[in-house]
C-alpha cells in the first residue's frame, strides 16, 4: 500500500511502499537509467539481451549489472550482511530521486541503512549515498563492501559485438575503472568519497547474488539478438571496501559514484573523477529540474481523488521515460525494461498525454526525430529506433497514417508553426508516397501492410487500423494542408476521405459476425475465422451510423471481448493491455458515451503502481514493461480530453469544447491547463436540470494572457473529432 510524505514541495509526491519489495522500479535522467528491483537486488531482466536489459544504462551501452553493499564487524571473518532481499523494509520513491530501507543485524546489533540515489538530470553519472545509524551507546566499528557488477556492452540491435570486461584500481583516488576488452572506448568509472582500505577486482567475484550474461552458463538462447556470435562479453566486478566507525546512537553518510559512456576518454575519465565533488550541485539541479516540471503540470480535480494521484503520477514517468540519446537527440522511449528506444505507434499515443501534461518539448522533438527518419524513406514513419539510431523495423503502415495525427494533435495545442513547417512535407508524403502508392499500387484505397497487432498472419494482407488509420490521416492532413495555404492537398484530402471510409464498409464487414475484422486478404476477400477488431473504425470515427456503433459498443462490452480487467485483445483468449483499454475508452468518450468511457478509463486506474509507484505498466504478466509510456500517456489525455472533448484551432485562435461527464460526476476541473503558452483553469459542472455547464479563466501561470476565443457546443449525435 502506498502513502503520501508531506514534508516539502515534492515530497507531497513521494509514494512508499513497505509490501511485495521484489518489484521493478527505475530511476533516471536524460543520459541514463537504472532499473532494479525495491528489495536491493538486480535480477537478469529481458530478452532483447538475454537477461541484461536491466542494470544502469547510458545509452547506447549498458555499464554495470547492478550494485550491492555488504556489512560485517572490523575483524570478523564472518559472512557479509548484505543490504538486500529480505533485510529490506521499505523503498520510496520521489521525483528525482528513490530511498530504500534497510535492517540488518551485524553481530549482536541491529543496523539501520538508508540507501539514497539519484541518476544526474544531464550527465550519465548515477550517485548512491548510504547513511548507517548505529541504535547503540556504544561505538561500533564496521566493515563495509561496496561491490559493483560491471557489464559493459552496447545496446540492443547495434551490432556492436564485445568481450569480456576489465576492470583496474586506481590508488590515487580509490577509484575502480573498466573497459570493454575489444571497444576500449566504452567505460565505467566507480568511487566513494572516503578512501578504501580493500580493493578487489575479478570476473568471479560475487555479492550476494550472481548474475547471468550471454556467454554464461545458459547463454539465454531466447533473446531477439542480431548479432549473438559476436556478443561475447562477460562482466567483471569491482569491490571497495571501507572502515567505518559509528559513533553511539549517532549516523554517517558516504556518497559513492557510478558513471561511464561510450566515449569514454580521457578527458571523460577526468569529468568522472569531479562527479563527487559536484553531487550537491548536481541533486540540486535534479530537484530544481522536477520542482519546475511539477509546478508546470496541470492539476487535475476530480471526484475521484485517485485520479489526481494517477494524473501526477503518469507525469512523471512520462519525464523518467525521456531520454536525450547521443546522435538521436531528445525522445519520449516506449517503456522499461524492455523497449528503452523510441517508436512510431508509441509517440502517437504518448503525444497526446505529453500534451495535455505540459511537456510539449519532449512532444514535438520526438515527432521531429521520427520526421527525419520518414524524410529517407518516402514519408514511411519508422517502428523502432534503436538507442544506436538504427532501424530494427523501418515502419508499419499503421504508423504512418498515425502521424498525421500527431503532428495535427501537437500543432492544435501548441500553435508552433516552425514545427508544422518542418515535418509538413513528410506528413504529405507519407500519406500519398508510402500509403497511396507503395502500400496499395492497385488503388484499393485500402493500404497493406503490419498494423498494431502482433497475431500469426500480420505480416500479410490488409489490417483494419492502417485503413482506418488513412482515413483519420487524410482528415489531419486536410486541416493541416489548410493552415499551410496548400489548397490542393487539402481538396485532395477531403475527396478521398469519404472513399476510404466507404470502402473499409464494403470489405470489412463481415456479414456472418456482424462484425468488422481485423484483416482482409491481399485479394480483399475475407478469411474464414479472422477476429473482429471492430473498436478500431470506433477508435478513428470511421462508423458514422449510431445505431450500428451502439450495436458494436454492446459486443466489445459483453463478456465475450471485456473480461475482469477490462477488453481482451483480439486473437486471444484473456490477454488485456492497457492500451486496449485506452482505445475503447477512447471510443466511447469519442460517441458521447462517457459513463462506459469512464469504465475503460478505470481498468486503465485500476493497475496504478501494480509494479512500481506512479506507473501503469504495459500489461500485468511476464516480461511486461513495468512503466510504460503510453499507459501513462493515455491515463492523462483521456483523463481531460475525454470529458472536455477540447478542439483547439491556433489558425482561427478558437478552441471548441464539447462537455460531458459521467453521470455519477457533478463535476470536473483542471487548473493551468496550456494551450498556444497560455494556461487556463476549466471546469465542467452538472446542472440542476441535468446539462453540462463550462467555464474557464486564466490560469495562475499567467494572468495577464489574451485569451482565445471559447466555444461550447453541445451537439451529441454525431463522433467528435478527437484531437
Amino acid at each position: 500500500m502506498a502513502t503520501r510524505g508531506t514534508l516539502t514541495y515534492l515530497d507531497q509526491f513521494s509514494e512508499t511502499v513497505k509490501e511485495n519489495l521484489n518489484r521493478p522500479f527505475t530511476v533516471s535522467g536524460r543520459r541514463g537509467y537504472l532499473v532494479g528491483h525495491m528489495d536491493g537486488s538486480f535480477p537478469d531482466l529481458g530478452h532483447h539481451i538475454p537477461g541484461e536489459m536491466g542494470g544502469l544504462w547510458v545509452p547506447p551501452v549498458k555499464l554495470a549489472d547492478g550494485w550491492w553493499f555488504g556489512l560485517r564487524e572490523t575483524g570478523s571473518k564472518g559472512e557479509w550482511q548484505w543490504l538486500y532481499g529480505q533485510n529490506a523494509r521499505s523503498f520510496t520513491i520521489s521525483p528525482g530521486k528513490a530511498r530504500r530501507e534497510f535492517s540488518v543485524r551485524v553481530g549482536e546489533n541491529e543496523i539501520k541503512a538508508t540507501q539514497e540515489f539519484f541518476m544526474a538530470a544531464y550527465d550519465p553519472a548515477f550517485f548512491v549515498s548510504l547513511t548507517l545509524a548505529n541504535p547503540t551507546n556504544r561505538t561500533l566499528k564496521l566493515d563495509l563492501n561496496w561491490l559493483v557488477r560491471f557489464e559493459i556492452r552496447g545496446a540492443w540491435w547495434s551490432e556492436w559485438p564485445d568481450r569480456p570486461d576489465t576492470a583496474v584500481y586506481n590508488p590515487a583516488d580509490g577509484s575502480i575503472v573498466a573497459r570493454d576488452s575489444l571497444t576500449g572506448d566504452w567505460g565505467g568509472y566507480i568511487c566513494g568519497d572516503m578512501f578504501p582500505q580493500n580493493c578487489e577486482v575479478g570476473a568471479n567475484l560475487w555479492g550476494p547474488e550472481k548474475t547471468g550474461s550471454v556467454k554464461g552458463s545458459d547463454n539465454r538462447p531466447e533473446g531477439i539478438l542480431r548479432n549473438p556470435e559476436e556478443l561475447q562479453g562477460e562482466g567483471v566486478s569491482g569491490q571497495l571496501t571501507y572502515s567505518v566507525e559509528l559513533a553511539p546512537n549517532a549516523s554517517r553518510t558516504l556518497n559513492f559514484v557510478i558513471a561511464g559512456s561510450h566515449q569514454f576518454d580521457e578527458k571523460q575519465l577526468e569529468w568522472a573523477g569531479q562527479l563527487l565533488a559536484n553531487r550537491e550541485r548536481l541533486l540540486a539541479e535534479k530537484l530544481a529540474g522536477q520542482k519546475e516540471l511539477l509546478e508546470r503540470t496541470p492539476r487535475l480535480n476530480a471526484p475521484k481523488a485517485q485520479y489526481k494521484h494517477i494524473f501526477d503520477g503518469s507525469a512523471l514517468c512520462m519525464d523518467m521515460l525521456t531520454l536525450d540519446m547521443p546522435h538521436l537527440g531528445l525522445g519520449i522511449m516506449a517503456g522499461l525494461q524492455g523497449f528503452a528506444w523510441y517508436f512510431g505507434c508509441d509517440t502517437y499515443y504518448s503525444v497526446s498525454g505529453l500534451l495535455v501534461s505540459d511537456q510539449a518539448k519532449t512532444a514535438l522533438s520526438t515527432l521531429k526525430l521520427l520526421a527525419n527518419y520518414g524524410k529517407q524513406q518516402r514519408g514511411r514513419i519508422p517502428h523502432e529506433i534503436v538507442q544506436t539510431g538504427e532501424l530494427f523495423n523501418p515502419g508499419n503502415q499503421i504508423e504512418t497514417g498515425e502521424f498525421a495525427t500527431s503532428v495535427e494533435r501537437a500543432f492544435r495545442w501548441t500553435g508552433d508553426r516552425a514545427f508544422l513547417n518542418e515535418v509538413y512535407p513528410v506528413v504529405v508524403e507519407g500519406i500519398f508516397k508510402f500509403l497511396l502508392e507503395d502500400s496499395d499500387p492497385e488503388g484499393t484505397l485500402l493500404p497493406e501492410g503490419p498494423g498494431i497487432l502482433e497475431l500469426s498472419s500480420a505480416a500479410r494482407g490488409r489490417k483494419l487500423d492502417v485503413s482506418a488509420g488513412l482515413y483519420q490521416g487524410l482528415q489531419s492532413l486536410a486541416y493541416l494542408a489548410g493552415v499551410m495555404g496548400d489548397d490542393a492537398t487539402r481538396q485532395r484530402c477531403e475527396d478521398l476521405t469519404e472513399k476510404v471510409r466507404e470502402q473499409i464498409e464494403k470489405h470489412f464487414w463481415d456479414k456472418d459476425q456482424e462484425e468488422y475484422v481485423w484483416r482482409i486478404e491481399h485479394d480483399l476477400s475475407i478469411r474464414p475465422g479472422e477476429p473482429a477488431h471492430g473498436f478500431v473504425n470506433l477508435e478513428f470515427g470511421v462508423v458514422k451510423d449510431t445505431d450500428r456503433a451502439r450495436k458494436m459498443f454492446e459486443t466489445v462490452e459483453g463478456p465475450k471481448q471485456t473480461g475482469p480487467r477490462g477488453v481482451i485483445l483480439p486473437g486471444s483468449k484473456d490477454f488485456v493491455m492497457a492500451i486496449q483499454n485506452a482505445i475503447v475508452a477512447l471510443a466511447e468518450f469519442r460517441y458521447n458515451r462517457p459513463d462506459e468511457g469512464l469504465r475503460y478509463l478505470q481498468y486503465c486506474a485500476d493497475e496504478y503502481a501494480y509494479y512500481m509507484p506512479w506507473a501503469i505498466p504495459e500489461f500485468i504478466g511476464h516480461d511486461s514493461c513495468f512503466i510504460q509510456a503510453w499507459s501513462s500517456a493515455t491515463f492523462n489525455w483521456l483523463a481531460v480530453q475525454g470529458f472536455f472533448r477540447l478542439n483547439p484551432d491556433p489558425a482561427c485562435q478558437t478552441i471548441e469544447v464539447r462537455p460531458q461527464l459521467p453521470s455519477s460526476w457533478p463535476y470536473l476541473e483542471v487548473r493551468n491547463l496550456r494551450l498556444w503558452d497560455t494556461a487556463y483553469n476549466l471546469r465542467l459542472d452538472r446542472q440542476p436540470a441535468g446539462e453540462i455547464k463550462f467555464s474557464w479563466q486564466l490560469g495562475e501561470a499567467n494572468p495577464g494572457a489574451t485569451p482565445a476565443k471559447f466555444e461550447v457546443i453541445t451537439d451529441t449525435t454525431v463522433p467528435v473529432s478527437f484531437v
